[in-house]
């Protein structure tokens, strides 16, 4: 699948704020582990050849593609343990992940209205923004933030990854279109979410992220990016390969890990259907994939979460820099196809 112009257009957005990792890791075998990360006890890895359900062409094509397009880890995941693992001799800890923190910043939504911090997603942003409450800003509620339906466009030279105090920049924009009228791709309307987070939390969307995410999924080297005090909800969460990895746990658990629930079914199966009819390709801060029967977090340079759940199937890639010569979306476009010929044979 070739990246719509919209998103392309968000990603080349996103190349202003991405942070170059430095080159201190090492590389790594198909089932080796990178140096700079240490075992927890979580993690199984198996070897490909010995299950006669994958499909070894396919996993030696992908790890292939990984290396040819740039990227600086690759992670294949299947009934739970990692099948795929490939590292650049770049792969730094921390990573960035780029935009598909904006499908993190979904999570904590959903999480907040389990709590009952939040009503729904139909709450106008002027409950927690009084400065939205008037004129077009006060249409605006949660669902339009969620859903890229804000009225907020498409934002180039004058983008949030421009400016320092991102939340008071988002704060003092105004729609330029009819909420739920549009679709656009919108960065300062994901980084809008932080401040309402945060008042719906009670305390810093960045701690509850940590003390109800990523604590207790054990994503030890993982937090969101904070700038100058506030967390940046539209992009660049700082967190490890597997670290990501086990966010696509969660999600084929639905919403449960080792039997404590962390968000609710029914978030995720609203999440991760079309959630407006502008592009039917797109959640509440998921992409969906329907030609892989499937659903990801997608940010700049293809660093993507890909879930494939009746295939049991987790895919993590993520790359810092830029390769000359390969075009954002090369990936995916020749990743897509191959990621369920990765299953021969299911029980």
């Amino acid at each position: 699948m070739n990246p719509s112009p919209t998103r392309r257009v968000a990603a080349l957005l996103l190349a202003s704020v991405a942070l170059a990792a430095s080159l201190r890791g090492q590389g790594a075998p198909s089932t080796g582990q990178p140096s700079s990360r240490s075992e927890d006890g979580f993690w199984k890895t198996a070897n490909a050849r010995d299950d006669l359900e994958l499909n070894v062409h396919a996993l030696t094509a992908h790890e292939a593609l990984c290396q040819r397009t740039g990227a600086d880890a690759c992670l294949v995941i299947h009934h739970g343990r990692i099948v795929q693992e490939w590292y650049s001799k770049a792969y730094a800890v921390p990573m960035y992940a780029m935009s598909s923190t904006k499908s993190v910043a979904g999570l904590l939504t959903g999480m907040l209205i389990d709590d009952g911090r939040i009503r729904s997603i139909d709450q106008p942003v002027c409950d927690f923004i009084t400065t939205w409450c008037s004129g077009l800003r006060a249409k605006v509620t949660l669902r339009h933030l969620l859903s890229m339906t804000s009225g907020l466009p498409v934002m180039r030279d004058s983008s949030v990854g421009f400016v320092h105090d991102k939340n008071a920049y988002v704060i003092h924009l105004t729609p330029t279109a009819e909420p739920g009228s549009k679709w656009a791709y919108s960065n300062e309307g994901a980084q809008l979410l932080s401040p309402i987070l945060d008042k719906a939390a009670g305390e810093p969307i960045q701690d509850y992220a940590r003390r109800r995410l990523f604590v207790p999924l054990g994503m030890s080297s993982t937090q969101l990016h904070v700038s100058p005090t506030n967390a940046w909800t539209y992009a660049d969460m700082e967190t490890t390969a597997r670290d990501f990895a086990r966010l696509g746990i969660l999600m084929l658990n639905r919403g449960s890990w080792q039997g404590r629930k962390i968000v609710s079914q029914s978030w995720l199966t609203s999440s991760t259907q079309p959630s407006q009819s502008l592009n039917r390709r797109y959640g509440l801060l998921w992409w969906i994939d329907p030609e892989i029967k499937g659903y990801a977090a997608h940010g700049h340079l293809d660093t993507d979460l890909h879930v494939i759940p009746d295939l049991d199937l987790v895919i993590v890639r993520m790359q810092s820099k830029p390769l000359a010569g390969v075009v954002e979306g090369q990936y995916e476009s020749e990743a897509l196809s191959l990621f369920r010929k990765m299953i021969t044979r299911r029980n």
